[in-house]
């Protein structure tokens, strides 16, 4: 696994990342637009707007996949657009589920919340303890997209 990861030089993309969260979290006003002031407006343009926009044109899962798509790409980098684009799925069936935009920013805030605070922690961890934290992550997230999927399976029908 290392050895794909390095190939992909995904750890150095990481650390930008880590950088720019670091520095974001510097000041009360970095830390409030990330927390804050992104996860609303991304949620109002990429759910609000851009995901009912495609709807229109095209099929669910395809609107579903698209916003994520573009959601993950506007990130950057491709350690953002990996966790971005499940976020962004998750995000918009929470969106679907609940009919609701408040819900989605809520989810949004409190994962740039965790992104930003506990990521400031994490970094002070052991090698070992870090991945295992962020591989655990990433697996947990594929299984409660499967689950939301699963469990919501007649709503997507009658969509």
């Amino acid at each position: 696994m290392n050895t794909l990861f390095y190939n992909l030089n995904i750890e150095s993309h990481y650390d930008q990342v880590i950088t720019r969260i670091q520095n974001s979290s510097n000041s009360y006003l970095g830390l409030f637009q990330v927390i804050i002031v992104f996860p609303i407006f991304e949620e109002i343009l990429f759910r609000g707007l851009i995901f009912n926009s495609i709807k229109k044109h095209t099929n669910l899962i395809l609107a579903i996949i698209l916003q994520a798509l573009i959601f993950s790409i506007i990130h950057g980098n491709i350690t953002q657009s990996i966790y971005t684009f499940i976020s962004a799925i998750i995000y918009v069936l929470i969106y679907l589920k609940t009919n609701s935009i408040i819900s989605p920013i809520l989810m949004h805030i409190v994962c740039n919340f965790v992104g930003t605070v506990g990521i400031t922690l994490l970094i002070n961890l052991p090698n070992t303890v870090f991945y295992f934290t962020l591989y655990s992550s990433i697996v947990i997230c594929i299984i409660s997209f499967i689950f939301i999927l699963k469990t919501n399976k007649t709503k997507f029908n009658e969509m």
